[in-house]
């Protein structure tokens, strides 16, 4: 669905958000704009708008591979929405542009925040790093490296945001085979910790970990 309608154009033109191309791409310019001056504020200006709209924005910002790197932010920023079909679609966009998100991505993860209320499902995740987990791994590209780098850098997690080795490791755990050679290179390592979280991995992977077994 273009968001095409009425409410989106008043927003829209108040908060200066992305406006749709004849191909369903957003607009380079706009889009800079939004995510430059602050993504906070850009979401918070289209909260009026209807849960099926904010959910198409967060897909169409997924589809934009060329603006991949500008539309991370605000997507990141979207999986705090009160709807958890539109964090959900968040999710699913920055999983679909890959590498392109992992910055701002390991950026959001050094301080993991709440999501509001939800609107539809009460039980639903109530932290944003789940929502960032499942996108790392669903991922387009290959999350491992950067997963691996990040947790590698950061021994030690701070109060208000996830432990990035256990994160790293159920994370890239639920990749499957595709994070095969860093669960063989974490149980080969010299270092207790990493060889534990390689064991983490290992087992969430199951079967397909079978050969990794020290």
């Amino acid at each position: 669905m273009l968001l095409a309608s009425a409410a989106f154009d008043t927003v829209a033109a108040a908060a200066g958000a992305p406006r749709w191309e004849a191909d369903g791409t957003v607009d380079p310019q706009l889009l800079q704009k939004a995510s430059d001056e602050n993504p906070a504020v850009f979401v918070q200006d289209i909260e009026g708008l209807a849960v099926s709209d904010r959910a198409s924005l967060a897909r169409r910002l997924g589809d934009d591979q060329e603006a991949g790197a500008r539309s991370a932010p605000i997507l990141i920023k979207m999986l705090e929405d009160p709807s958890t079909f539109v964090r959900s679609q968040a999710a699913a966009a920055l999983a679909r542009l890959g590498d392109a998100a992992f910055p701002a991505m390991v950026a959001a993860l050094a301080a993991d925040r709440p999501v509001r209320r939800s609107t539809d499902f009460p039980d639903a995740s109530r932290v944003v790093s789940t929502y960032l987990s499942w996108a790392f791994a669903n991922s387009a590209a290959d999350s491992g490296p950067t997963l691996i780098a990040w947790a590698k850098q950061n021994p030690s997690a701070s109060i208000d945001a996830p432990d990035p080795g256990l994160f790293a490791a159920v994370t890239l755990g639920m990749r499957g085979e595709g994070s095969l050679p860093q669960a063989i290179a974490l149980l080969q390592s010299s270092d207790i910790r990493e060889q534990q979280l390689g064991v983490i991995m290992a087992k969430i992977m199951g079967e397909s970990a079978a050969s990794a077994a020290p």
